[in-house]
Order: structure tokens, then sequence, then C-alpha cells
């Protein structure tokens, strides 16, 4: 071969080879937090995936700290000031006064020992956020998307294995059976039904707008959505079923938008109409809270009432939470005065344990920083669905849909490690998709999806380690690669 030819073979290595440690902290997050669960825990395996989230968004301020050092690029990042970043630097700032003065700061800044979902954790999300914003103005946004689908490849099967009584460890789940609702590595139907929503926007949107050239990947993509929609409808989470309705709708207005070219008053129409929406809600809300003597019969939605009922009364008593709120992980130290008794008959869980979350995404962010961080979350994310909505990028309209649809989900759950993973991903996404340059066409190399497959099955085999010879195979398996 001669030179000219072996330069024309290095040329054209695609540029998402040229993956920076930063980036690769990110990727590794992605794959590997999702299939990490901790078999010695019958209720949650939050702080095993959120104690690999800070340590990879350590590493990543490592790699950038050096990065930095050796360019000397400081005076670039500020003058690469705009509102997103201002707006996310006042957030973390905000949060580090509300830690600060939580009711317990200890608590706040690593989180309870069920969910640890602290200060750091949330330090995290925004770290992998920035992170991924910048590969999406480098022209990596695909890299980041098909990253997350090889994530969702162990908890996927490890969901249809507890479906078909295979699973290898036998768990007893508190609030649901396990075999009947699937929960997989995620521990939860509620926080599998919230991942797999994300997911599976993501697999129809790699499937629709930049599929495979070979006819078997786009065949394995085609499989792989299929599974994922089945498996969240085997979650029986109805919380995942209106979110996934509510995606659906959004996808399909985004996308009937970038076709017919309508115009701004079109989006601010939408907008009066979701809050409308949202106040009528409200107003439900309230009437269900007052009809609740009417309505004890049991069930989810009655153990939910209970809650913000506990969480209203709260805020009547402790007029800071509206200022500052309590603090990250520390709404169990506080609200135990306002529950009634009553709900240990609605969730068995709540017999020798009290309520660590109030169950709808706008209590969870009065209770954690006040007002003020309710209103710049909704503001924030007002403010990037109106950035979609004028993005002309074939991803927007499914960006706008895992928003939508995960907060229609989350007004009546509460967020988690491995679907915030994804979400604060495609949040940096969704910054990024008007500012990138260059797409990269292709997403990857054999070494690179290797690396990634590793990853993901050596936080699985590790999990699996602790349930003897089994799990030791599974475990082995990886150690090659």
């Amino acid at each position: 071969m001669s030179r000219r030819k072996r330069a024309q073979v290095v040329n054209k290595t695609p540029a998402a080879l040229q993956l920076s440690p930063v980036e690769m902290a990110l990727l590794l997050a992605l794959v590997t937090i999702p299939a990490l669960f901790n078999i010695q825990s019958g209720a949650s395996f939050e702080p095993d995936k959120a104690a690999i989230m800070i340590s990879l968004a350590v590493a990543a301020w490592f790699g950038r700290a050096w990065q930095v050092w050796r360019m000397g690029s400081w005076r670039q990042i500020i003058a690469r000031c705009s509102f997103a970043r201002c707006a996310l630097l006042g957030l973390a700032m905000w949060a580090a006064v509300v830690a600060a003065v939580s009711v317990d700061p200890v608590t706040s800044l690593w989180g309870n020992y069920e969910r640890a979902f602290g200060l750091l954790t949330l330090l995290a999300g925004l770290t992998f956020l920035q992170i991924a914003w910048e590969m999406t103005r480098a022209g990596k946004t695909w890299i980041v998307v098909d990253a997350a689908i090889v994530g969702a490849v162990i908890p996927l099967l490890y969901g249809y294995l507890q479906m078909l009584d295979l699973d290898p460890v036998r768990g007893m789940g508190v609030s649901f059976p396990l075999g009947e609702r699937a929960a997989s590595t995620l521990g939860n139907p509620l926080y599998l039904g919230d991942y797999l929503l994300l997911v599976s926007l993501l697999l129809l949107a790699r499937r629709l707008m930049r599929p495979p050239n070979r006819r078997g990947a786009r065949r394995i993509l085609e499989g792989m959505l299929l599974l994922t929609v089945s498996l969240l409808v085997l979650t029986f989470s109805r919380s995942a079923y209106l979110g996934m309705v509510a995606a659906g709708l959004t996808l399909l207005f985004f996308g009937w938008r970038q076709r017919h070219n309508e115009s701004e008053a079109a989006f601010r129409i939408s907008c009066g109409l979701v809050a409308a929406l949202l106040g009528v809600m409200v107003l439900l809300s309230g009437m269900l809270i007052w009809l609740w003597p009417y309505l004890q019969h049991g069930g989810t939605l009655q153990q939910r009432l209970l809650i913000w009922q506990a969480v209203a009364e709260l805020a009547r008593h402790q007029p800071r939470l509206w200022l500052l709120g309590l603090g990250f992980d520390t709404l169990p130290l506080v609200i135990a005065p306002y529950l009634p008794a009553t709900l240990g008959h609605f969730e068995p869980d709540f017999v020798f344990r009290i309520p660590d979350r109030a169950h709808a995404l706008p209590l969870e962010l009065l209770t954690m920083g006040g007002l003020p961080w309710l209103l710049a979350w909704l503001g924030l994310g007002g403010w990037l669905l109106r950035r979609l909505w004028r993005s002309k990028h074939p991803l927007a309209s499914f960006l706008a849909a895992a928003m939508v649809g995960r907060g229609v989900l989350l007004l009546v759950s509460f967020p988690t490690h491995a679907p915030d993973l994804v979400f604060w991903a495609l949040i940096g996404l969704g910054f990024g998709l008007d500012e990138t340059r260059n797409e990269v066409r292709t997403w990857t190399s054999h070494d690179v999806l290797f690396l990634l497959a590793v990853g993901a099955v050596g936080a699985y085999g590790f999990s699996m380690s602790a349930a003897g010879p089994g799990g030791w195979m599974v475990w082995l398996l990886a150690i090659p690669g």
C-alpha cells in the first residue's frame, strides 16, 4: 500500500473516535449506572448508583481541570458564558446555599441512606449535562444517544428474566411482588417505567432520524424498541402510561410544527393551554384532598393524597420552606408529625418507615429549595421547550417529548438516578442542538462499542458477584475486556 493510500485511510477515521476522558466519563455513566444494583438491598439501589455517578463526575472534573491547565483556556470558558450557562451556575449556587442552611447540612450534602440524592448528586448531574452539551456542540450528538441505548440492554434483558421467573437472584419486594411487575436493575417498577420512557424515545429517534446503514442493525433497533415498550407496559405503572401518552402527543405536535413551520404564536397558545391544564390539575388535586374522607378505599392515589396533605401541613407550619426549602433529602426528618397513621393501610412499606419523597415533582422541588428553586426549574424548562420549538434539528421534537412526558410522569412520582442521568444528558443535547458544528455521521467504532458493552457487563457482573458462583461467572466474563 502506498503512502498516499495509507494517509487516506487515516483521514477516514471517524471523528467520534476522538473522545476525551471527560466525554468517556459521561458515556461510561450512561452504560454502568442503569446496570448496577445491590442484591443485598430489598428496598432501593439508589445509593450505589449515586456513588458511581458522583465518582465519574469527579473524574470528569479532574480531566477538565487538566485540560484547562494544559491549554490555558480559562478566558475562553469565561467568554463563552451565555444565558443557559449563567442559569445553570445560578442553580448550582442556590443549591449550595440551600444545603448550607438546611435542617441537616450533612444529609443535604450527601443525601440520605435510602436515596442518596444530595447536593453532590445534583452537581454530578449538572456536570454530565455540561459534558453532553459540549459533545453536542462538537457534533457528537448521536454518540450520547447510542451510549444511552447500549446502557439499556442489560436492564431490558434482566427485566424479562424477572417476568419469566428466571431471575438468578430471588428477591422479595415490599410494595410489589417481584415477577408480577417488572423492576429490573432499577429496583422498582416506577423507576424502570421512568427510565424506559426516555430510552424508547431515543430508540425511536435513532431508528427514524439516523438509521444504521446495515439492515441487520436496523432490525436490532426495531426489536429493541418493541421490547422496551413491552417491558414499560409490564411495569404496570400508571404514571409511566401517562408519561407515554404525553410524550406521544408532544412528539406529534412538535413534528407537525416542524413540517408546517408554524409561528411563535402557536407556541404561546400551546403554553397557555398547558398552563391552563396544570391549573385545572391543581384545582382537581385540591378537590381530591377535600373529598378525601369519601375516597378511603385503598390504593396508591389515596397514599399520595395523604402525603400531599402532610406536605401542605408542613408548609403551613414551617414558612421557611417557601423561601429556602428544607434541603436535599431532608423531608423525612421533619414530615413525620404531619403524617396520618392510616398511611400504612395503603402502603405496607410505610408501616415501618417514614416517606422520604413528596411523590409529586413540584412538591419535591418546593421542599428541596423553596419557591425560588421551583420557579427557576420551571423557567429553565420553559425556555428550553421554546428553544426546541424553534429548532429545525430532527432530534428536537424527541427531546421535547422526553421533557413533557417525564414531566407528566413525575407529577405523581419522583426522580431517581438512572432516569435522571439520561435526562441530564438529554437536557444537555437540547442546549447544544442549534450550536452543532460538523455533526459526526457515524457514532463509534467497534473499540468504543466494545468498551461500553464491557462497562455495562462489568457493572452487572459486579452486582451479581455477591450472589455466589453463578454471579462470579458473569463477573469473570467482563475481566478479559
